[in-house]
């Protein structure tokens, strides 16, 4: 098996701010396109912003540019498994794990 693996320094990408985000989500258009961003302090505003830069990365362009069904995106504190299904490469698995 074959996968790739990228390490987020956890003062960058918590463990709170992974356990926030991850669920079902069109991420281009709840993150990337959001039309309002909070004027105050929204931890989950946050929390999907960054765990969606970080998980998009891994899946762009680590996984997606390099043909590996699998990724791993970890922090030391909290791990993020990642899978690709080929036969619909829009969706991505995962599964967080402390």
């Amino acid at each position: 098996m074959v996968y790739v693996s990228e390490y987020k320094p956890p003062d960058k990408l918590t463990a709170p701010h992974l356990h926030l985000s991850p669920r079902a989500m069109d991420t281009h258009k709840e993150v990337v396109d959001r039309k309002t961003i909070p004027t105050s302090v929204d931890p989950e505003y946050h929390a999907e912003k960054l765990t969606a830069s970080a998980i998009t990365q891994t899946y762009h362009h680590y996984m997606t540019e390099s043909g590996l069904q699998y990724g791993l995106l970890t922090t030391g504190e909290a791990i993020v498994f990642l899978k690709i299904d080929w036969d619909e490469p829009e969706t991505l698995c995962f599964e967080l794990k402390y």
